[in-house]
């Protein structure tokens, strides 16, 4: 066997750090999760839709550890929630390599994938605070992430902390926990629910050169 995928299973974080030790020393397996764990020489992958969940997110951890070729990743749609955004943090902060992140569609604002589930945004927060660590990253999409106006001010505040980060400034669109959407425009949002004409307006920080009041 050279391939094993075990992700989105709700296994404990203790147990699956166990079972990523057992792969990691049986020299034939190849990927994890999805992801091709012993070859770091990879610069764009693409693991989207793969159902990682809290598991996928502890192979990522690893294997973002001392990876010096990683460009472009695309995690989106794979169920991390607030606690695989936690895990995913630890493995960005301080990233110098990679330009390219796209964690859409992961519920990060949430604590599980349930249509009711409870907001958390420990996750949004704590990619956040990786953000303005990772001095080479120009694209950031984080769009259907569910984490809404309190998650909005959390990536604002990441923004104003790495302008250098060259996102797209002019139309950033995030979900909110209650069907609305919020629109960033540089360090702005706006919120609405329905037409325009219930549209507000919050300033959030001011330090994006391009939207300066």
């Amino acid at each position: 066997m050279t391939s094993l995928h075990i992700g989105n299973n709700g296994i404990p974080i203790e147990n699956m750090n166990e079972i990523i030790a057992l792969v990691e020393a049986k020299p034939t397996m190849k990927v994890l999760c999805a992801i091709p764990f012993r070859d770091k020489t990879i610069t764009e992958l693409d693991v989207s839709g793969q159902c990682l969940g809290v598991e996928g997110a502890l192979v990522i951890r690893r294997y973002l550890q001392n990876n010096g070729a990683l460009v472009k990743f695309d995690i989106s749609a794979n169920a991390l929630c607030a606690e695989g955004g936690r895990l995913l943090s630890a493995a960005l902060k301080d990233n110098q390599i990679m330009t390219e992140l796209n964690i859409a569609k992961n519920n990060l604002g949430k604590h599980s994938n349930a249509w009711n589930a409870k907001d958390d945004m420990s996750g949004v927060i704590a990619i956040s605070n990786a953000i303005p660590t990772m001095g080479a990253l120009t694209s950031l999409n984080l769009a259907n992430d569910r984490f809404g106006v309190e998650g909005a001010k959390h990536v604002a505040e990441a923004i104003k902390e790495h302008v250098s980060a060259l996102f797209d400034w002019d139309h950033f669109e995030l979900d909110l926990t209650s069907g609305s959407t919020a629109v960033v425009y540089g360090c702005s949002y706006y919120t609405h629910q329905g037409g325009d004409e219930d549209c507000h307006h919050q300033h959030v920080c001011s330090s994006n050169p391009r939207h300066q009041d």
